[in-house]
């Protein structure tokens, strides 16, 4: 096959899937998650211990998978199907109808289940002037501040009508295929329909609050000499 013919295939089956997503209730996306080399890393005097980070970052790309249908939002490393499990480091669930919210949440290899207050409306600025090609779709630029007071940029896709994105970041006229935060990266690999309604199923492990994982991981981090009160907040890197 020829480029220009390749090319067009390829156009063609974007638009294919475009045009079938926008009459479907529900969807399946997926994406990758590399994490960011930030200032914090570039600034630990240490060489070696600054390049293993660094080397450890660069190999650290992992797999999600996001279902939607306006009732349920799912965001997990597990295949989507009529059961999906909810598992992996971050990986979060919220429920409209029974008004549940949780998130898996990991310290030094114990996982625990956060139980979250509903999630609320993000404050997006568009910068309709500002586009990218992702997957050859056409993408606008929206920006937010997360919780830490970091910047956060979305690109998404007007012309895929769901409201949602990686990683819980929700509420623009369009999906996000491309989410930049202070510490993550999440970029789409391919979209399309789900079922209608899926089952999730939440592992079994230890449910606590926000704020007593807070103090779980304070500790923590005290232990191994971290500044819990870091703006941003601390990753921990087993090396």
């Amino acid at each position: 096959m020829t480029k220009t013919l390749y090319t067009t295939f390829l156009l063609f089956c974007v638009f294919m899937t475009t045009e079938t997503l926008a009459q479907k209730n529900a969807l399946e996306a997926h994406y990758t998650k590399t994490l960011n080399i930030t200032d914090e890393i570039n600034g630990i005097e240490d060489v070696n211990t600054r390049q293993l980070i660094i080397d450890k970052y660069k190999n650290s790309t992992e797999y999600y998978a996001l279902y939607f249908n306006n009732l349920k939002y799912l965001f997990t490393k597990a295949a989507i199907d009529k059961e999906v499990e909810l598992i992996g480091d971050a990986s979060l669930y919220t429920d409209m109808a029974s008004q549940k919210n949780i998130a898996i949440r990991s310290i030094l290899g114990k996982d625990f289940i956060v139980e979250k207050d509903m999630p609320k409306a993000i404050e997006w600025n568009i910068e309709s002037e500002i586009t990218k090609q992702i997957l050859n779709i056409q993408c606008v630029k929206a920006t937010t501040i997360d919780v830490n007071g970091n910047n956060v940029v979305a690109w998404f896709a007007t012309e895929i009508p769901f409201p949602t994105g990686p990683y819980g970041y929700s509420g623009l006229p369009g999906l996000i295929l491309r989410l930049e935060t202070k510490n993550e990266t999440y970029e789409v690999t391919s979209i399309s329909s789900a079922p209608e309604d899926v089952l999730v199923k939440e592992p079994n492990m230890k449910h606590v609050t926000p704020q007593e994982f807070s103090e779980i991981k304070n500790k923590k981090l005290k232990e191994l000499g971290a500044d819990p009160n870091q703006n941003g907040g601390v990753q921990v890197i087993r090396l």
